[in-house]
């Protein structure tokens, strides 16, 4: 109909009262990223095992809500060795599971005392539960938005997984975000910020691939 301005302040106020009925702390969850990954610095990826000897059937794809996430899993599981596996809670249920995780909110407390050992048990129960999904798949994705938390672990206890950073113009994220109505993991994205910024310079370049997944046209128009 052409009347953008009142489009944008009919969002901006669907957003706001989707917001109060929503049970989120943006400051905690920044707070939650912080304790994820500082314990994680470049220093604590240095594995005692060579990547050739990791399992390498995990592919984690993340990034913002409507970067692209989707498609880029669509287009990998189109290769008949790739199973698409869509967004699994596998990988927090696993590391929910094991005996030496405490409270993420107090991470630093506790990875510490994590072995390489421990590691291994989580990555060999995580891989278990994976391949249930495709017993014979060379590559399973797993594009569950929370898992960026997790990066720091799956580094140790998945030296083979290969993580795909889907990045978008962020007027292409922004825009669209308020048109969507968002739960779970992604409830924050009524009127919150992006978070995955704490993993910003920590992970090593050889575990990441960072992915332009720009969909929209070549520049916006004004």
């Amino acid at each position: 109909m052409g009347h953008f301005a009142l489009a944008l302040i009919a969002y901006h106020e669907a957003n706001w009262l989707k917001r109060m009925t929503i049970d989120y702390d943006e400051a905690r969850a920044q707070r939650l990223c912080e304790a994820l990954s500082t314990p994680f610095g470049p220093a604590a990826f240095t594995a005692p095992e060579t990547i050739t000897s990791a399992d390498p059937t995990t592919v984690l794809i993340v990034g913002m809500p409507r970067s692209g996430t989707t498609l880029i899993e669509q287009v990998l599981c189109s290769h008949s060795l790739v199973h698409g596996a869509g967004e699994l809670k596998d990988l927090h249920a696993v590391l929910q599971a094991h005996p030496l995780v405490g409270p993420m909110q107090e991470a630093a407390a506790w990875v510490p005392y994590l072995t390489e050992a421990h590691y291994r048990e989580i990555g060999q129960a995580y891989l278990e539960r994976l391949s249930g999904y495709h017993p014979t798949a060379a590559r399973i994705t797993d594009k569950m938005p929370g898992n960026f938390h997790y990066l720091g672990f799956v580094s140790r206890a998945l030296p083979g997984a290969k993580i795909i950073h889907s990045m978008r113009d962020p007027m292409d994220s922004c825009c669209t975000c308020p048109t969507r109505p968002w739960s779970g993991t992604c409830r924050g994205m009524h009127g919150a910020s992006s978070p995955t910024w704490a993993w910003s310079g920590t992970l090593p370049a050889s575990s990441s691939t960072r992915t332009d997944a720009r969909c929209g046209p070549p520049a916006w128009p004004g």
